[in-house]
């Protein structure tokens, strides 16, 4: 018998309770919506001076320098950070992981394809999008673009594994 990496049904509806809020919350300060603006203490790696690279001439050859500076400063510090910037990423992650990965009410061979080809689906759209976005989004709003990428690939399965579980659904029905 093969092993199932599912939740269980009751999660889907608890995913959406966690997933819902949040998504508002990113899509609010996506848009420069004023919310919820306070900080809290938490523990994180720090990266406080990135490698630096220099070259030099000297006598018609090139000399590569790569430095990196602590500045006397730790790796591992408690900082105060943004509450968008870390809470909300983590609930949207773990809703929609909830929502993505729980068994339907009936679970049998036809689901688990669907389930499969909407994942396929999902991760070629997801990087063909990605790509795109390498090669024509750029400055800031390519830190915008990438931080929904980030949940992008599970809503892009929810959403093709519903709709394709709709029309399944609809012509099981219109058979009968």
């Amino acid at each position: 018998m093969k092993k199932s990496y599912l939740f269980p049904t009751c999660c889907k509806k608890i995913g959406y309770f966690i997933a819902v809020p949040f998504l508002l919350i990113l899509i609010l300060n996506l848009c420069n919506v004023p919310y919820l603006n306070f900080e809290f203490k938490t523990f994180g790696i720090l990266v406080h001076s990135l490698p630096t690279f220099t070259s030099e001439k000297i006598d018609g050859i090139t000399n590569m320098n790569f430095e990196f500076d602590m500045g006397g400063n730790t790796w591992f510090t408690m900082a105060k950070t943004d509450f968008k910037s870390t809470i909300v990423p983590i609930f949207i992650i773990i809703g929609l992981l909830m929502i993505a990965f729980s068994k339907e009410k009936v679970e049998d061979e036809m689901i688990v394809k669907i389930r499969e080809q909407s994942l396929i689906w999902s991760v070629l759209v997801n990087f063909i999008i990605l790509i795109l976005g390498i090669l024509f989004v750029f400055g800031f709003t390519y830190l915008h673009f990438l931080s929904v990428q980030i949940f992008f690939v599970l809503l892009l399965f929810i959403a093709k594994f519903n709709f394709e579980l709709y029309h399944f659904n609809k012509s099981v029905k219109h058979e009968e």
